[in-house]
């Protein structure tokens, strides 16, 4: 049976070509990454009252996430200039959680106009994202070393 050609059949670029269209599709990818992050966090912030404007972008965000850590990890990958060591993991899980406290502390205090429980709501929220951020990091490096023995492994049971 013969093959139907389709307009997508052929290569239309070039090496050069090909890296600079991979480059930009990755750059366009993080913008809309930070964008909708960025999107999610300032309704939030703005109309606390309104769960339900951020919900999209959440759903969203969410997806491009699990996908995005899927993939990487699937493919023995980490992140091109960040090791995954837990000094590294310590900085970003303090940086969540002074990310979260300023979020929690400005929407507690236009809410509730407290100071002594916007600063309460602000330590709880800082102290639960960093613990969450600190154990999601770990487990994910402990399963990416695992899949990159598993890699390492059937690259040299196939050399022998």
């Amino acid at each position: 049976m013969k093959k139907r050609r389709t307009f997508m059949d052929e290569e239309r670029l070039d090496e050069r070509q090909e890296q600079t269209l991979l480059k930009m599709e990755s750059k366009a990818f993080w913008m809309m990454y930070v964008l909708l992050a960025a999107s999610v966090v300032i309704q939030r912030v703005l109309f606390p009252s309104k769960m339900e404007l951020a919900a999209g972008e959440g759903v969203i965000l969410l997806l491009m996430s699990v996908y995005a850590v899927g993939t990487s990890l699937y493919h023995g990958i980490w992140d091109r200039k960040i090791a995954p060591t837990r000094r590294n993991h310590t900085i970003i899980s303090t940086a969540a959680a002074l990310i979260s406290a300023l979020c929690v502390g400005i929407v507690h205090q236009r809410a509730y106009h407290s100071w002594r429980g916007t600063l309460l709501s602000v330590l709880i929220s800082a102290a639960i994202t960093f613990v969450l951020c600190l154990f999601i990091l770990s487990a994910l490096a402990k399963i990416f070393y695992k899949r990159t023995d598993a890699m390492e492994n059937a690259d040299r049971f196939d050399r022998d």
